[in-house]
């Protein structure tokens, strides 16, 4: 993160940098953390950091951070076991459509029985509930305001030849964490000390946690 902050905004010269959070639930649950994780990833966009939050499901998240995690961006969703799960992220990724017809006119002059938003997101949970392994629908940007009208359904994600010389992901992470992770105590401290700083006026001195 020292290394992005020294960046000027929409530098072309820039090369792209992903920031991957995964199984970092303990992060995640921390009510404090909730606005620097929000903000992160409107604060560096134009430094062009891409944030990436994998989660097995939305209870990993405090509650605080949880209304944030749907304007991060771009949103990958799996199968959901968890039935109030599908239905919340069906509220969130799918627009009621008010001209979903239940059942139709039984005369001519009659009117169709529109389905009702909580019909509609009854069935789209559960088509999240019964997604196949690898299938999953996504909620994509064209552009940093531009988003897709319609969310896309990928029936099985790409395969990826795996390379013997490469190191598994736990490998990886293990790395990674040696060589960059930072205690969580040490970071909500850098968060305290920045905060008070703001209260009182102050700017600069105070770097932000070495993600």
């Amino acid at each position: 993160m020292a290394e992005i902050n020294k960046r000027q905004p929409a530098d072309p010269s820039d090369k792209p940098v992903s920031l991957i959070l995964d199984e970092v639930y303990s992060l995640f649950k921390i009510p404090s953390m909730a606005p620097e994780i929000a903000q992160l990833a409107p604060q560096y966009r134009s430094r062009k950091l891409q944030l990436y939050i994998v989660l097995q499901e939305l209870e990993q998240m405090s509650e605080e951070l949880r209304p944030h995690i749907w304007s991060l961006g771009n949103i990958v969703c799996f199968g959901i076991s968890n039935f109030d799960e599908a239905y919340s992220i069906a509220q969130q990724l799918f627009k009621y459509d008010p001209k979903t017809i239940k059942l139709d006119s039984r005369s001519d002059t009659g009117q169709p029985v529109v389905e009702p938003d909580r019909g509609q997101y009854l069935q789209i949970a559960n088509d999240l509930q019964r997604l196949a392994h690898r299938e999953c629908i996504i909620r994509r940007y064209q552009s940093e305001r531009v988003m897709e009208k319609d969310i896309l359904w990928v029936k099985k994600t790409k395969d990826v030849s795996k390379a013997p010389s490469l190191i598994s992901v736990s490998e990886l992470k293990e790395k990674l964490l040696k060589d960059r992770g930072v205690r969580v105590e040490d970071a909500l401290e850098v968060i305290r000390e920045r905060t008070a700083a703001k209260a009182f006026g102050k700017t600069g001195n105070i770097s932000p946690p070495q993600l």
